[in-house]
């Protein structure tokens, strides 16, 4: 599940301890090994603060007294009609989920979420880049002239893009992680025995 200012699914709001916080996912955020949106609020949960929105691919939800995250995790894992959720006053539509007012906003899901024509529905204080790029580059513009500050993924999604960029590497070269591993030890012995000889002035 992915953080962005109003839901849990697509968009997850939480309170901390006077701070409203929404995020952004979508469904296949939640099934995968990692899904950042889910553990974002949870662990926004953990510490306190109040899940208000979700926003997922096809369904929304809303609850200014809070969401039961696990409730809805379970729900899309299991069956993902909205006839089976238990809660049905929780189901909004996106629109409505997106433009509650929050403090912050977690778009976790994907690339353009956050565009020119949506950015000035978007009521919140602080926007925190969980997925790759969900803020169009006009879309940023606009959010910091209104003052809105903007946590951008090169911060907030740092391991993901870390692992992603390893992952890359690996499929254009058809290496295995291992020999990578190999590759990056050889290289630190090689600078290790580069130093001791300038040092010493005789090789190794």
């Amino acid at each position: 599940m992915s953080s962005t200012v109003t839901a849990l699914k697509d968009n997850t709001c939480f309170t901390y301890p006077r701070l409203r916080f929404t995020s952004s996912i979508s469904p296949a955020h939640i099934a995968t090994p990692n899904p950042s949106g889910y553990y974002a609020a949870a662990a926004l949960r953990d510490h306190g603060c109040k899940i208000i929105g979700v926003i997922e691919h096809h369904h929304s939800f809303y609850n200014a007294k809070g969401l039961d995250v696990e409730l809805i995790k379970k729900w899309l894992n299991d069956s993902g009609d909205p006839k089976d959720y238990p809660n049905q006053k929780e189901l909004k539509s996106r629109e409505e989920v997106f433009s509650e007012e929050t403090d912050i906003f977690i778009p976790a899901a994907r690339e353009g979420t956050v565009t020119e024509e949506n950015q000035s529905k978007l009521n919140t204080k602080i926007v925190c880049e969980g997925a790759n790029g969900p803020l169009t580059s006009r879309a940023d513009e606009e959010l910091t002239k209104r003052g809105v500050l903007i946590i951008p993924d090169l911060y907030a999604n740092a391991g993901g893009v870390a692992v992603s960029y390893f992952e890359w590497v690996r499929n254009l070269s058809h290496m295995r992680f291992g020999r990578m591993e190999k590759r990056r030890k050889e290289y630190e012995n090689a600078s290790l025995i580069s130093i001791i000889e300038n040092s010493t002035g005789s090789r190794v």
